[in-house]
């Protein structure tokens, strides 16, 4: 993704200066090396390739390169790869559930996490100024530190501040209770999981934002409602990646609510806008090419992980699960037993089984655990009961895979996402692949499935536009269609809209970005925003700064405006529209 073609068509790499020698294996090589190198490449092959690449037409033929003995093998392989056309995975080739869930995930983390953490940061500091003053949290200690939340009577966890967890583990006479930042505080309201931010930045995730205004009182009513919606009907079922559930009525209903969540912020009339416009595009056209490096590597390791990992995984599991159930129907009596019967551990590992959520029995009992219904009837209630240990390796990777991919990337934080974790992610899921005992056919679909997605780079033609009923688009139009100045809070000279017909529109669409001598200036869709007055020039004539097209297309620019026939840049000349 990171590789950067050059106009000759190989590939720019820096060239180590411990390379630049013997060049009389690179002679013998080059005859085989006849296409470009795009394909993805482990670190560890990386001098290789550079070798091979510093020998491509155009790359500086007089630089003299020798191969490492230890790489020459694996240059033969990627010299005969590059001859091969490569193959990448496509957004297009998912299914509409797919798709629906791909996109609910980019703007859970794109869109809604930067409003949500705007929006808590200035209520939690106020709550921080009222605790310091009132309890003294910046100067107390194990003897005087504040247990509990006063108006909910809420422990406060302290093991995330501070680095008292990892430092002290559970001996809390020595952990460090002094709250010297905003940010800390927030920290005291949620398990220790997720609270492994360091500020409120992308660091800062959609699952910790939503915990907050749910756990804390400070938030309006509305908003808590609304957050706690979001959190439970959209955030973690995404995160579980059930992907069947995201039919188009899960996908309508949850942008719907998304928006709701948004209006009830409180932000200016601008921001709000802005944000839902924004919602309605990836709703109906799916942009994921304007992600940026970290967050399409976040992008691609999800649905790798989760439309080519996981139904590997279910396939793996279900004979080792029909062994064990069997098993533990003729030792133990498991389809037929009671609470004064029943299994409590695991015999091999005497780990403590679950029976919560096998028999609907803990949202029908609560926790009267002599009312549960302990018969084990299926290998589906088996499986809820434990995690499966039978074999070490695939325990020992499926942990890797659990700790340091899948949970990562569920909590959204693109930033984690560089060239190097995502080299490793898909190491480490292919590694599990080949643990699982599969057939060599299908170990060998599911690696190149995995391959596909990796070295794929989203292009324009990897835009999804998602099947919309027969007005939404029009409907969506009209809804986000900026009004005229009507002061109150609408009244800033920035905010003024500017627009033109849908033909000009679509002119304007095919023209790219313009730049105004002091200000970029970009074509906006259907929203308008600029950062100082806004005005133009349609065919010589001036517009209103309020005009706005009859389709109720909108547009936006910024200093300046433009000449919508010869597509020049026009300069707003104080006191006079030119």
């Amino acid at each position: 993704m990171n590789e950067e073609p050059s106009t000759s068509g190989g590939i720019k790499r820096s060239i180590p200066q411990e390379l630049l020698d013997e060049d009389d294996v690179i002679a013998e090589r080059r005859q085989r090396v006849t296409g470009d190198i795009n394909l993805s490449i482990p670190q560890e092959l990386q001098d290789g390739v550079d070798v091979i690449a510093a020998k491509l037409p155009g790359i500086r033929d007089h630089i003299k390169r020798s191969i490492p003995r230890d790489h020459q093998d694996d240059v033969d392989v990627i010299a005969q790869h590059s001859q091969q056309k490569r193959e990448t995975a496509k957004l297009s080739d998912l299914d509409d559930n797919q798709k629906r869930w791909s996109i609910v995930g980019i703007c859970l983390h794109r869109i809604i996490s930067p409003a949500l953490r705007k929006f808590v940061l200035p209520i939690l500091t106020a709550l921080y100024n009222e605790l310091t003053l009132n309890h003294k949290i910046d100067t107390q200690t194990y003897q005087t530190h504040l247990q509990k939340y006063p108006p909910r009577n809420v422990y406060l966890n302290y093991e995330a501040v501070n680095n008292n967890k990892a430092t002290f583990g559970y001996q809390k006479a020595n952990y460090d209770y002094t709250i010297k930042s905003v940010v800390d505080l927030s920290k005291l309201f949620l398990q220790t999981h997720m609270a492994q931010y360091t500020g409120f930045d992308d660091t800062c995730h959609s699952s910790a934002l939503l915990r907050l205004i749910i756990n804390i009182d400070k938030f309006p009513t509305v908003v808590k409602s609304d957050a706690e919606y979001v959190r439970s009907v959209i955030k973690d079922p995404w995160a579980h990646c059930i992907i069947t559930d995201w039919t188009a009525g899960k996908y309508s209903d949850s942008f719907q609510r998304m928006e709701q969540l948004v209006k009830n912020l409180s932000l200016s009339f601008y921001e709000e806008n802005q944000i839902i416009e924004t919602l309605k595009e990836w709703k109906i056209n799916a942009k994921p090419s304007d992600l940026d490096d970290n967050e399409q590597r976040w992008l691609f390791v999800g649905i790798c992980m989760n439309t080519v990992l996981i139904p590997a995984l279910r396939k793996y599991v279900v004979p080792i699960l029909t062994v064990l159930y069997n098993e533990l129907i003729r030792y133990q009596k498991i389809d037929t037993q009671t609470y004064l019967t029943h299994l409590k551990c695991y015999p091999p590992t005497n780990t403590f089984l679950n029976y919560e959520a096998v028999n609907n029995n803990k949202a029908t009992y609560g926790h009267q655990k002599a009312n549960y219904d302990y018969t084990i009837k299926s290998v589906v209630d088996v499986s809820k009961l434990f995690l499966p240990i039978h074999m070490a390796p695939v325990k020992s990777d499926a942990e890797d895979v659990r700790r340091n991919i899948r949970n990562k990337w569920a909590k959204g934080d693109c930033t984690q996402w560089d060239a190097f974790h995502y080299s490793n992610s898909f190491q480490l899921m292919g590694k599990l692949v080949k643990d699982l005992s599969l057939s060599l056919n299908e170990e060998n679909q599911i690696i190149g499935k995995m391959k596909k997605w990796k070295i794929n780079e989203l292009l324009p033609d990897n835009n999804v536009k998602m099947t919309t009923s027969k007005d939404e688009l029009a409907t969506v139009r009209d809804e986000i269609e900026i009004q005229g100045h009507t002061g109150g809070k609408h009244e800033d000279p920035d905010l003024l809209p500017f627009a033109g017909t849908s033909e000009d529109f679509q002119k304007l669409l095919s023209t790219g970005t313009y730049e105004s001598f002091e200000n970029r200036v970009f074509l906006c869709g259907s929203c308008a925003c600029g950062k100082s007055t806004l005005a133009s020039v349609l065919i010589g004539s001036p517009i209103p700064l309020t005009w706005k097209s009859t389709d109720g297309l909108v547009i936006h620019f910024g200093r300046n405006g433009i000449n919508l026939e010869s597509f020049e840049m026009v300069p707003l000349k104080e006191g006079k529209v030119v």
